[in-house]
């Protein structure tokens, strides 16, 4: 965990607008039915390590004026689409002031049991992501949209997501 925020923070410090470049020449619509996030070689890091370092310095307030986010103690995110939580308990070990709403309607039973140990950190709501965003009253620093992968879902996963995001 600390090795992939550690390549990740030296990966920034590098050069930021080559990672930029990298991450959004990894998304992209092979077809106007499906989209997909390819796994990032930049710098050998996993999707899940990207995010969690950006998570990081957003919340440390480390990506200085290219962020509107002043340094905070708390973060509060949803990732739509669990399935094993690994994703969800990577990020809630690497970002110690994260709370995260974790919806998927079968997640495995691993993923029960792999959240936790985050108790009042961590919420597993067995919902669709469209039930869970109708459900949900609050303001969201980030949503990670990683459930099904054709194309009307997702949109309609971005436009019941978006209205959340601060």
């Amino acid at each position: 965990l600390g090795q992939g925020l550690s390549r990740f923070q030296r990966a920034v410090s590098n050069n930021l607008a080559q990672m930029q470049a990298a991450l959004l020449s990894r998304i992209v619509a092979p077809s106007p039915r499906r989209v997909n996030f390819y796994q990032s070689t930049f710098s050998g890091l996993a999707r899940y390590e990207i995010l969690a370092g950006l998570l990081h310095l957003i919340a440390s307030g480390g990506l200085g004026k290219c962020s509107n986010y002043p340094p905070r103690f708390k973060m509060l995110g949803v990732e739509v689409g669990v399935l094993r939580a690994d994703t969800s308990a990577y990020l809630l070990d690497a970002i110690p002031s994260l709370e995260l709403l974790s919806v998927d309607p079968n997640p495995t039973p691993l993923a029960a049991s792999r959240l936790a140990r985050f108790r009042n950190r961590s919420k597993l709501q067995l919902a669709t992501s469209l039930a869970a965003a109708s459900q949900f009253e609050g303001v969201l620093d980030f949503a990670f949209i990683d459930a099904s992968h054709e194309y009307q879902d997702v949109r309609a996963d971005l436009e019941a997501w978006s209205p959340k995001l601060q």
